[in-house]
């Protein structure tokens, strides 16, 4: 047996391929995988894939608990400055989850230099000695700048990582006379911090609506726009619109609509309802919960960090390892942002089973605005279109208005949100 530490006898060990925690290339289009358990029993021969079977089991099955918990940072990796070495920070030690479920351990401080991130310019710059750096350029202030105006940005992450260890000679003999194989009989798990390039922020960062979000109401526009009224171009309008996209839950619309057609009212209530409903079917498909896999990510954001570069050296100019610039361990999606609550997952919720929960949001003041009568299109227009003031998330200056609607069937449900706007 040979021990860590001691010469390899038997050649170079194999690398074992390393498992991420995500789904395997084919099983890219089902994200989620049903966990498939091995099965001992008296008599079976085992075999080293019988055993892989049982770690991987056990790695899926605890990988599946960051949609339950949620994956960040969850202790320690905080990120410092090196006090000796320029352009170098040092990230703590830590644990956290990442985006796969995978347990992420550094043990011990690391250092990591940022030199990589700022590109040479040795070449444009002016005497070392003058300390002036690039030529029109000037380092400036450092306390502290106002913005991030010629610096460099720099965004830390937490990244998964296997180092196999332990070689040990296998019973399986060399061919032609070969040294025996060797294989690691370990992996260590560990991470490693990677870099990736910061983006520039802005000082107005009103995010709006999400660009998937707003095609729910593409149709709905094209209907105000276009402004159909012979029972032809309404049924032609609506048929259209069902057959581009099928509903999802509202299967009523269908015969609806086709009652219409035959019918030919086409009265302004009816018109209202089924625009609300059709909207309405594409909006909790948006929101509708899924279970998403982020193995494309990068891994943990830990913070950001900025960077002055005087020619060819660099300094840090500082370090932010808070929220947004570093993930805690949360089941939160990164699409809420930063410092606002997540009010999506109330839309189609029943009035009366939200409320409570509303009220204890946290946010300045909440009023209910209902029952909205869908009795004409117009307040689909006035609601959705005229006024973009639907709010899908909330901070804590929020004055929040909810509105809400008696469905019959469905019960009260709540639509929408919007801000209000206070009397000066």
């Amino acid at each position: 047996m040979i021990s860590q530490g001691q010469g390899n006898p038997c050649g170079e060990p194999k690398t074992p391929p390393s498992w991420s925690g995500c789904h395997s290339p084919d099983t890219e289009s089902c994200p989620l995988r049903r966990p498939r358990r091995p099965r001992f029993f008296r008599g079976q021969l085992l075999s080293d894939e019988d055993l892989k079977e049982l770690v991987a089991w056990t790695r899926e099955r605890l990988a599946l608990q960051r949609f339950r918990t949620g994956w960040g940072a969850a202790c320690g990796l905080h990120v410092r400055i090196h006090p000796e070495k320029s352009g170098h920070v040092i990230v703590a030690p830590g644990y956290g989850v990442g985006p796969c479920g995978n347990d992420l351990v550094l043990p011990c401080d690391q250092v990591v230099s940022l030199k990589a991130a700022c590109p040479s310019q040795a070449e444009e710059c002016e005497d070392p000695e003058q300390g002036e750096g690039p030529k029109g350029k000037n380092p400036g202030s450092l306390c502290p700048p106002d913005d991030d105006k010629d610096l460099v940005l720099v965004d830390l992450f937490l990244k998964y990582a296997e180092k196999p260890e332990d070689p040990r000679p296998s019973l399986r003999p060399g061919e032609c006379g070969e040294r025996r194989l060797c294989e690691y009989s370990r992996v260590i798990e560990t991470a490693e911090v990677v870099q990736v390039p910061g983006e520039k922020s802005s000082k107005n960062e009103e995010t709006g609506l999400p660009a998937d979000y707003l095609k729910c109401f593409e149709r709905l526009e094209g209907f105000f726009d276009k402004k159909p009224k012979t029972p032809d171009a309404l049924g032609d309008f609506f048929r259209s619109w069902i057959e581009e996209c099928p509903p999802a839950a509202f299967n009523f619309l269908n015969r609806c609509i086709e009652d219409e057609i035959q019918n030919k009212k086409w009265k302004k209530d009816t018109v209202s309802r089924l625009l609300f409903y059709l909207v309405q079917d594409c909006r909790n498909r948006y929101f509708a919960s899924s279970c998403s896999v982020h193995c494309t990510h990068p891994g943990i954001k830990l913070a950001r960090v900025w960077l002055r570069q005087n020619g060819s050296d660099f300094s840090v100019v500082g370090i932010d390892d808070f929220p947004p610039h570093r993930r805690n361990l949360s089941p939160q999606e990164d699409s809420v942002v930063s410092g606002k609550i997540d009010l999506s997952r109330f839309i189609w919720q029943r009035y009366e089973e939200a409320c409570p929960e509303i009220k204890s949001l946290g946010v300045e003041s909440v009023t209910f605005n209902g029952p909205m009568i869908l009795d004409d299109p117009t307040v689909l227009e006035a609601l959705f279109i005229q006024e973009p003031g639907e709010i899908l998330s909330a901070g804590c200056d929020t004055n929040l208005e909810v509105i809400w609607s008696d469905l019959g069937l469905f019960g009260s449900r709540i639509v929408a949100f919007k801000k209000v706007h206070e009397k000066k």
